[in-house]
């Protein structure tokens, strides 16, 4: 299926739940609780080779902020990247022992310097990102098409920031990405600059529920 995987579908489906399982499943530093985690499932019978052999990095772009300009939106964006490169930076301080330089102006920059300085490291990235057009959607479902063709267009923002997520796929640490997703359409709208993923929206079993149930 390929190492850089979109799956899509409707919210509240366990996009994020499968995400938390892959998470445990391929973190390095869940190594201690696999067992207990997997040990009665099929998948810890028979553990692939990958298995806790990754550095984990999740990205939840549902906690971007869609208000406001598109500026605000970069800076909401930049912030969120920023914190959790924050946090990769304490649970891997033990294997990292050096200080990732955090841009507060580019998230990028910072994921930059985070693919640097596990460029030595025995281990590659595994990143993930949930709800990845989650403002994006907001923007159009508030009729802001203005603000979402400014982000995506050839100079905008956001089409920027996934070209550098693919640049960083050729041979700079980023070994896997699994983004989910509700549509296809800001992958379309962004997809002369971020073309290496496959979406496996056809795997509809693959977090379980078919259907949304009412109690």
């Amino acid at each position: 299926m390929g190492q850089y995987l979109l799956f899509l579908r409707p919210r509240r489906f366990g996009k994020s739940l499968w995400l938390s399982t892959l998470k445990n499943y391929y973190d390095l530093n869940k190594k201690d609780v696999f067992d207990r985690l997997f040990a009665d499932l099929w998948i810890g019978k028979n553990p692939t080779p990958m298995a806790n052999q990754y550095f984990v990095l999740k990205w939840d772009f549902s906690c971007v902020k869609c208000s406001g300009s598109n500026e605000e939106i970069e800076k909401s964006l930049y912030k969120h990247v920023n914190a959790r490169i924050k946090r990769f930076a304490f649970d891997y301080a033990h294997i990292l022992k050096a200080k990732i330089e955090i841009d507060p102006e580019s998230g990028i920059n910072s994921f930059e310097n985070l693919l640097t300085l596990i460029s030595n490291k025995t281990h590659k990235l595994y990143l993930f990102i949930d709800e990845y057009d989650n403002f994006a959607n907001e923007l159009m479902a508030s009729k802001r098409e203005d603000e979402y063709y400014k982000m995506t267009d050839l100079d905008g923002f956001l089409k920027s920031f996934f070209k550098s997520l693919k640049s960083a796929t050729e041979g700079m640490g980023l070994d896997r990405m699994f983004l989910t997703g509700v549509t296809p359409i800001l992958l379309n709208d962004i997809t002369s600059g971020d073309n290496i993923k496959t979406d496996i929206h056809i795997f509809a079993a693959l977090c379980g529920s078919l259907r949304l149930y009412r109690f």
